[in-house]
């Protein structure tokens, strides 16, 4: 009875085909003899190459598997719950100071004294906390001395700590390109400070805010009319006693509902004589 099978045609140049992960004829392991190109990947490992791992050329003896070429990696450490990251202070507030923070001290010691100021850094930045009573002088002293030439007031930020608020001017060096902050405290019971409106013109919309957000008291400005709240209005919402209850459920006469006719959209809960068209 004839064989019916496939007879597997002979390779170009004599012999059968080779089956991949046998060793190949010596016609064609001319060039590779003595060496081995495929190793078998290692239980355990990814497979690469199709279940292989193809590795370069080497000598017999010295293959490569992924497990062994692959340095071994620790596991991630979880944190254990309620444990405290080490001590030391947050990334960032380590900055050493700048070169300008270290010269604008030596500056401001000398033109003030070395025991009236207090001086620390804030991300690098000097910052020179003064008495409110001598805001203002500091203020036209940092502007005019040419060693330190702050002719632009950044902004002024206010910190309602309850019992005390903090008060900082944000100064900069157009022309010298150097930078500080000027800091002070007052009392929650007397909130007041003295405009330096009359240093830096662009103080006017900062203290107005000042007055509006935190209602405090800014003496000698022009103007304290409110920016963001309607004039009357007797709310600071940047206060932190500001009740977190909506405003006029139990405080009558204040802004609660809208009205197309009144300023900004708004009118009084008290006010009930424009009605919405």
């Amino acid at each position: 009875m004839a064989d019916n099978k496939p007879q597997m045609e002979p390779a170009e140049g004599g012999g059968a085909n080779p089956i991949p992960g046998e060793a190949v004829g010596q016609e064609q392991g001319t060039e590779l003899e003595g060496r081995q190109r495929v190793t078998p990947i290692t239980p355990g490992a990814s497979p690469a190459a199709g279940g292989r791992q193809v590795s370069e050329d080497r000598p017999a003896g010295q293959e490569t598997t992924l497990a062994s070429a692959t340095p071994a990696r620790e596991p991630a450490k979880r944190p254990t719950p309620g444990a405290r990251s080490p001590a030391g202070p947050p990334p960032g507030l380590a900055v050493p100071p700048s070169e300008d923070a270290l010269r604008l001290e030596a500056i401001l010691k000398d033109l003030l004294g070395e025991g009236s100021v207090k001086v620390d850094y804030n991300f690098g930045e000097l910052a020179l906390t003064v008495s409110p009573e001598s805001v203002v002088e500091v203020c036209r002293l940092a502007k005019a001395e040419p060693r330190l030439d702050f002719n632009y007031l950044r902004c002024i930020s206010a910190v309602d700590y309850v019992t005390s608020f903090e008060l900082v001017y944000h100064l900069y060096s157009i022309d010298k390109r150097h930078k500080m902050t000027l800091k002070t405290q007052i009392s929650h019971e007397h909130p007041e400070i003295e405009s330096v409106f009359p240093v830096w013109l662009g103080a006017d919309w900062h203290e107005r805010e000042l007055a509006e957000m935190f209602g405090i008291n800014v003496k000698g400005h022009p103007n304290l009319e409110p920016l963001l709240l309607e004039e009357g209005l007797d709310e600071h919402p940047l206060l932190k006693t500001h009740p977190l209850v909506p405003i006029g459920e139990d405080r009558p006469g204040v802004l609660t509902e809208f009205g197309p006719s009144d300023w900004m959209g708004y009118r009084s809960s008290g006010d009930k004589s424009t009605d919405q068209e």
